[in-house]
């Protein structure tokens, strides 16, 4: 089972280029919201979204538009702390 701390780490791993600003329970496993570094969240226009399995710990993209209910209970709760 993956710590919310270690699955961040994977999705940097996985996408370098990004920069995690918040992380948030999502149907059991870990949502992050990750823009672009360069871009930064209100210029990244890409769905800035990852998915991490706590259990197998494969990060994937995901977009709001394959499961509005599950990102607005995400996103309605307290953020998980990264420290």
């Amino acid at each position: 089972m993956y710590t919310v701390k270690e699955a961040a780490k994977l999705v940097l791993k996985a996408h370098p280029n990004t920069e995690i600003q918040s992380a948030h329970s999502y149907r059991g496993n870990y949502l992050f919201l990750a823009p672009d570094k360069k871009l930064g969240s209100y210029g990244d226009f890409n769905d800035p979204f990852y998915v991490v399995d706590k259990r197998t710990g494969i990060v994937r993209a995901i977009t709001p538009l394959e499961d509005f209910d599950g990102f607005d209970e995400a996103f309605q709760s307290e953020p998980l702390s990264l420290n």
